[in-house]
């Protein structure tokens, strides 16, 4: 968890805390009571460019009391990421996978968000899933879109690819 401390700028401390939970849900929900009031969500295997994070935190500096996703266009990073849904009047919904009648954007998560605490709906139970803190949710979320590339880091060789390629300066 890495928590927002008060104050006019942004001050970060990093915490690590291990969860029994399989779904990033159940882990935040397990955690929701020792979570400060706004930090950093990361699923930690994927890598963005560094401008989605400072964009994240300039949004979530800007409008506190909403929760901030970064999202691709592109296509699902895995399929246990929140997908959003942008309707035609702006309308933002948090699902697991793109519903089949969508008239609006897609959006997939890049695992990478500041949380407001105050716009979680407390869920409990081992498979409680990241969309469904947020599920009914007009108004407490927002998203920073990225249109270009990012790694999905799920084995040495993924590493591997990624330094070889210069960490920030490529992406996939």
């Amino acid at each position: 968890v890495i928590a927002f401390v008060s104050g006019r700028f942004p001050t970060l401390a990093a915490e690590y805390h291990r969860v029994q939970a399989d779904e990033t849900g159940a882990g935040i929900s397990e955690l929701l009571p020792t979570l400060p009031d706004r930090f950093v969500y990361s699923h930690g295997n994927i890598a963005v460019p560094t401008h989605v994070a400072s964009r994240l935190i300039k949004a979530s500096c800007g409008e506190p009391r909403r929760t901030w996703f970064a999202a691709t266009p592109r296509s699902a990073i895995a399929p246990t990421h929140p997908v959003f849904v942008v309707g035609s009047d702006g309308t933002l919904s948090v699902h697991r996978k793109p519903p089949n009648d969508t008239t609006g954007r897609v959006l997939y998560s890049l695992g990478l968000g500041v949380v407001c605490r105050a716009t979680i709906r407390p869920q409990s139970g081992p498979n409680c899933t990241t969309e469904q803190l947020w599920e009914g949710a007009p108004g407490r979320v927002g998203l920073v879109e990225h249109q270009g590339g990012w790694w999905h880091l799920e084995s040495v060789q993924d590493l591997s690819r990624y330094l070889q390629a210069g960490g920030e300066s490529t992406y996939a």
